[in-house]
């Protein structure tokens, strides 16, 4: 496989195939097609769009996305709209591959974001319950509130999702229970030498004054 048969003038002659530039080609293709998959990002690139960007065959692709996944240069996932998309080893798919933490493929998963949200319920009343042993109505209102950080926190510690939540996902569910009149939110400024200014949400449980779903109960910000 090494060697030509190759006709010079009226004689045939043998000579050693040129390894070297074919090894080159298929450096400089394998480059196209990484460049190709790193411009994606975390948004990742199907294989017909990879075709696209570098003009190379189609077989030829898949061939060398074969080797690529081998050698741990890229990897494959499926979208949640059950497209194949290619993106670099190392990253992670963007929300808008995956469809989202409550998302399994195109399904939303409601009993999944209910369970989420009882627990974060569960988790802020039972800081109300402690907040309640106090006897300054001041500290009472102060300790019935978490911040979504302590909420997110304590519900990744309970394992009941099979990928760690962020604060955002938290912040979500939060904000299903504060559209239920289940919570409120407070929003506190924070400063630091090293972050700067900013602010975290706080959030605590209320009793809604009214069941009547037309109204809106807004908090006053002072009782507790």
């Amino acid at each position: 496989d090494k060697i030509d048969l190759l006709k010079k003038g009226k004689q045939l002659v043998y000579a050693y195939k040129n390894a070297s530039r074919k090894s080159q080609g298929a450096d400089n293709e394998e480059k196209l097609i990484l460049e190709a998959v790193k411009k994606s990002g975390n948004d990742g690139i199907a294989p017909k769009d990879i075709k696209y960007a570098t003009n190379l065959p189609q077989p030829q692709i898949t061939k060398i996305l074969k080797g690529m996944e081998a050698r741990r240069l890229v990897k494959s996932v499926v979208s949640s709209s059950k497209k194949k998309l290619f993106l670099l080893y190392g990253l992670e798919p963007s929300h808008a591959v995956t469809g989202g933490t409550f998302y399994s493929g195109q399904e939303f998963e409601t009993e999944f974001v209910d369970v989420l949200g009882e627990q974060c319920y569960r988790y802020l009343l039972q800081a109300k319950g402690l907040a309640e042993k106090l006897s300054d109505p001041v500290s009472q209102r102060h300790a019935s509130f978490k911040s979504s950080r302590e909420i997110c926190d304590y519900i990744n510690s309970l394992k009941i999702s099979k990928v760690e939540l962020k604060l955002p996902d938290i912040e979500k569910i939060l904000e299903a229970l504060i559209y239920d009149d289940k919570v409120e939110k407070s929003v506190s400024l924070t400063s630091s030498s090293s972050k700067g200014s900013g602010s975290e949400n706080f959030y605590r449980t209320i009793k809604p004054l009214l069941s009547s779903a037309g109204l809106m109960r807004m908090p006053c910000g002072v009782c507790p």
